[in-house]
Order: C-alpha cells, then structure tokens, then sequence
C-alpha cells in the first residue's frame, strides 16, 4: 500500500476555481483531479526522455541513419552499412531517407545504375542515374 502525503500549495485563486469546477463536473473531489493531473504530467514527462534518446551521429544525415534504426530497418534489410554510408554521405531528410534505402539495396545487389525521373537519386554518387526521358 502506498502511502500519502499532506502538504500545502498555494494555487492563484482563479485556477483553483477552475479545478474545482472541473471536479465538480467530473464527480469527484478538487484532490483526485490535481492528483491526476500530476499523475499525467509527469507519465509524458517520462515518455518524451524516453523519445530524447540520445542520437549515434548529430546533423541531418544522423537523425536519418537514427531514424532507420528506429523503424527496425536493419533487422529487415541486409544493406544497413550501405543504407549508413549513403545517408551519411549525403544530405538528406524526410522521404530522401527511403530513396537512401532503395539506393543501397540496388547497390548491394550489384545494380550501379538506375533508370529514373526522380533526380532526388543523384545526390548518392555510387548510384549513376539515368532519366526516363532522356
């Protein structure tokens, strides 16, 4: 069992009036609503340290390579190093970090050029680009 603690705080009379009409129509007491209040605040206190890890790389290309890590990528794909080396190598950001993963996964499997309208492609330079229209 968990005990409590009384203790005294001085609230600014217009908030407390708040709470205690909140409580009133919730049907409970002014010290259940303050108490879950805190309750709350520190629970997403918890969860945004728990999202502020700390990132492998700093700049955008690691938040990138951080991000693929997050979703579990390496445990899906076998071209993590070549995924790294194309996100750290280049500047990129948003949906140009799947470009990075359709990137490597053409270079792991030997393909060195890529037929293509979307010029996002050229920023890896292991990767030579064609255009479709050309």
């Amino acid at each position: 069992m968990v005990g409590s603690l009384k203790t005294t705080f001085d609230i600014p009379e217009p908030l407390l009036r708040d709470v205690q009409k909140l409580a009133r129509e919730r049907n409970t007491t002014t010290e259940s609503l303050v108490e879950q209040a805190l309750r709350k605040l520190l629970a997403e206190r918890a969860q945004d340290r728990r999202r502020s890890k700390p990132r492998p790389d700093t700049g955008l290309a690691g938040i990138a390579v951080a991000a693929v890590a997050e979703r579990g990528w390496p445990r899906l794909t076998r071209n993590y190093r070549t995924v790294r080396t194309l996100l750290t190598n280049a500047t990129v950001r948003g949906p140009m970090v799947h470009d990075a993963r359709l990137a490597a996964i053409r270079l792991d499997h030997g393909m060195t050029e890529l037929l293509t309208m979307d010029r996002d492609f050229s920023r890896f330079p292991l990767l030579r680009t064609r255009s479709l229209l050309a």
